[in-house]
């Protein structure tokens, strides 16, 4: 379910309210937000829209801003340590207040940071220090690679036929990449084969339009633009990694606080349900983007190939050598300076 608060889309993991929320998750741009208002103030519509939020949500118990601090705080093989402290902190500050302290934060013409002490005397408590992200998450560069070679074959042989690349793309992520993902492929058959608001829309994510943004860039900011949505679902499964192992199997409600992207690539899917396996959790996620009717077929033979390659391997165990291999062997095609194989010092991921 979606709605909007302000400028904010709020997509749900389920038919309910935000207050009826048991986590509110923000996206990158609503952390930028609140670091920009915390520290150097914002626009009064942003303000206003940012103050309506905090509102909305002020009786959800807990937040979960991780996978934000991770596209914000972590380019590639570095972590900009300063900035995570410094974003964890003003979410912290702005998230704990009381609705009276709040209010005044938000009528206060100058930055909240001006009255804070602790900040502008070097400290933070120890349990913002801890909660520094560690690296990126393993799934992740599988959403990475399958949006290179997507946003590679899109840019350099725009001149052959929309089926053909998709084809192409399709036999790539299942053959080399090892790994169907859900929504990069949900993506994939908008920009190639979905009516023209859908293919539009693809592009915008993708950014195939600017040629001032490196191809690698492209490819990673949309895989975490997808990677949010793969999170919601780990919430609505219960999944451990995502909600912990004490609430393991237990679904969560949770509003998913977002300024652009994901609020589309919510409308193209619909989460069906999940297929526990021992520890593993294997969602359901059904492809809802509009197909072109002379490409349907196409769409419909290689989402047949898709569930066969789903069915094989469901329960084994895939060794991310070979999704690192060939992504690194892709960067090196496309020139670019750090291979994603040298970075990932994971074994395994399921």
């Amino acid at each position: 379910m979606e709605e909007r608060v302000g400028k904010y889309s709020i997509i749900t993991t389920g038919e309910f309210e935000i207050e009826k929320s048991d986590v509110l998750m923000l996206d990158s741009n609503l952390l930028i937000d609140i670091d920009k208002f915390y520290y150097m103030g914002i626009s009064r519509p942003t303000r206003e829209s940012l103050r309506e939020l905090l509102y909305r949500a002020r009786n959800i118990r807990e937040i979960d801003f991780y996978v934000a601090l991770r596209e914000t705080c972590i380019k590639r093989e570095n972590r900009d340590l300063l900035h995570a402290k410094r974003m964890i902190h003003a979410a912290k500050m702005v998230w704990d207040k009381s609705d009276g302290a709040r209010e005044r934060m938000f009528a206060n013409r100058h930055p909240p940071v001006k009255r804070d002490k602790r900040w502008q005397k070097g400290k933070i408590s120890v349990e913002e220090g801890e909660m520094v992200p560690e690296g990126l998450p393993e799934g992740f560069w599988l959403f990475y690679g399958s949006f290179l070679h997507l946003i590679m074959l899109y840019e350099q042989i725009g001149a052959r036929q929309r089926e053909e690349l998709f084809v192409q793309h399709c036999q790539w992520t299942r053959n080399e990449l090892s790994c169907v993902a859900a929504y990069p492929r949900m993506v994939a058959r908008s920009l190639l084969l979905g009516k023209a608001e859908e293919s539009n829309r693809a592009r915008a994510l993708l950014k195939v339009d600017k040629k001032n943004i490196p191809i690698e860039d492209k490819a990673w900011n949309a895989a975490w633009d997808c990677y949010f949505m793969s999170i919601l679902d780990g919430y609505r499964m219960g999944s451990g990694n995502v909600v912990g192992e004490m609430r393991r199997r237990n679904p969560m409600k949770v509003a998913l606080a977002t300024a652009k992207d994901q609020a589309w690539i919510d409308s193209i899917s619909s989460y069906r349900g999940a297929l526990w396996m021992g520890d593993m959790c294997i969602p359901f996620v059904e492809n809802m983007s509009g197909v072109r009717e002379d490409a349907m077929a196409v769409a419909e033979e290689q989402a047949q190939k898709d569930n066969i390659v789903i069915a094989m391997r469901l329960g084994d165990e895939h060794k991310i050598k070979t999704a690192c291999e060939a992504i690194s062997n892709l960067e090196s095609d496309l020139g670019i300076a750090h291979p994603v194989g040298l970075q990932l010092e994971v074994e395994s991921f399921l």
